[in-house]
Formats: structure tokens, sequence, C-alpha cells
């Protein structure tokens, strides 16, 4: 009796093991390299090759989503040799799981999941792909900032995971799901700090009135208002 039930719980154990070397090797198809964002104010092409934020505020202030572009790696070999004569490694994207962690509270619609374009990475390439946070994620952030003192910062962490299927899937099966390894970034949130006025001479005005951006009517970087300086659209952003 104690031989068999030795023996179960040590094929238990080797069951266990093996279902969690499949999950990290599945987590091992796909890896996000890092997370980039446009290198300019009005330079709104993402090429893969730029550098990951050190910092990155976001000014709940204004009507704005919040933005992040990962680059996706399949970090398979490319197999041009495959039984098939056909390259097996491809993976296809079909969509990513965001949950976010407030330090300054609770915040609506704190996890969801969101579509991407369904593009095919080969093995060995990269893709790079934009997700961008509900609207009214940054409503209910604009909440609880404008309540706290002038020049307050909370911490708002992104944590992804993308979702992919490999070409080797049988039939509606889940075989060739894959994900990748989560990814987290902080994003400081504040209310105001990022709101530059200028001169009314800079907006098309005269006088020594000061034009501020507002709520609805505010220039960021490519629709966000985060990693710049938020003018209002009339202005002249200084060089």
């Amino acid at each position: 009796m104690i031989s068999k039930l030795s023996s179960r719980l040590a094929l238990a154990g080797l069951m266990a093991l093996t279902a969690m070397s499949a999950c990290v090797q599945e987590q091992d198809y796909l890896i996000v390299e890092r997370a980039i964002w446009f290198d300019g104010r009005d330079n709104c092409v993402l090429t893969g090759s730029e550098a990951t934020p050190l910092a990155m505020s976001v000014d709940v202030k204004f009507d704005t989503r919040i933005g992040l572009a990962f680059v996706l790696t399949n970090n398979q070999t490319t197999n041009v040799n495959s039984n098939t004569g056909i390259d097996d490694s491809e993976i296809q994207i079909e969509s990513a799981e965001v949950s976010l962690s407030f330090s300054g509270g609770g915040v609506d619609g704190n996890a969801f999941e969101v579509s991407v374009p369904t593009n095919s990475i080969p093995g060995g390439s990269s893709e790079t792909l934009l997700i961008q946070v509900p609207a009214s994620v940054s409503a209910s952030l604009r909440t609880t900032m404008s309540a706290l003192p002038a020049g307050s910062y909370e911490t708002l962490e992104m944590e992804v995971v993308f979702k992919g299927r490999r070409t080797g899937q049988a039939g509606n099966t889940k075989i060739g799901s894959v994900e990748s390894r989560p990814y987290t970034f902080p994003f400081e949130i504040c209310y105001g700090c990022l709101e530059a006025c200028q001169p009314a001479t800079n907006c098309g005005g005269e006088g020594d009135e000061v034009v501020c951006p507002t709520e609805t009517e505010w220039a960021g970087s490519c629709g966000f208002a985060q990693g710049v300086g938020i003018f209002h659209p009339a202005c002249t952003i200084p060089s």
C-alpha cells in the first residue's frame, strides 16, 4: 500500500512539474522586450527602435486616454525545415490583458482585455503594438487626483499580458495558445502638472493675458496628455 501511494505521489509530482515546465515554455515563445513611446510631440510613428521612457507623467486634468507601446518578439527560431516544408514558427497575436494598480486607491475598470491587430510574427522577428487604456479610467483618476493637494503625484502600474496562437494549433483546442510573461510599467499620475499656459501673443491674441489649455481643448503628444507639456491648440509651442 505504501509503495503504491509513493508511486502515485511521485507520478502526481512529475505531472505537476511537467505542467509548470509547459507553462514556462509557452511564456518563453512570446516575450515583451520593452515599452516604448513616441520620440517627438508630432512624430506619431513608432518604428520599434525607440528607447523605453525612464519616466512617464500623465496629466488627468485633461480628457485623455493613457497609452503605451510595446515591442513583442517571437522568441522561436525560424523553422524552414519543418515536416510540411512551411515555416511553423509563426505566432499570431490575438489580444492583450491589462491590469491596473493605483497607489491612490481604487480605479474603475482596473482589469480588461483589448483586441489588437492580429499581426503574425515569424520566429525571431518583432512587432510593435500600442495599447490604450479606456477614457473611463482617466475620468476615474481625474476624480481622485482633483481632490488632492496641488502638486500631488500617484503611481499607476500597468501590467500587460499578450496572448497569441502558434501555427501548430490542432483544431479548436488550446494547444496552440501562448501568452507572454507579464510586463509592468509605472506611470506618474498628476493633475495639472503638465499644463503650459502661454502669453496671448503666442496664441493669436493681444495683451497681457495668458491662454491655458482646457479639459477638452489641448495639444499633447500624438493625442495623449502625457510625456510632454500640454498647450492650448491655438498657441505656438516654444521650440
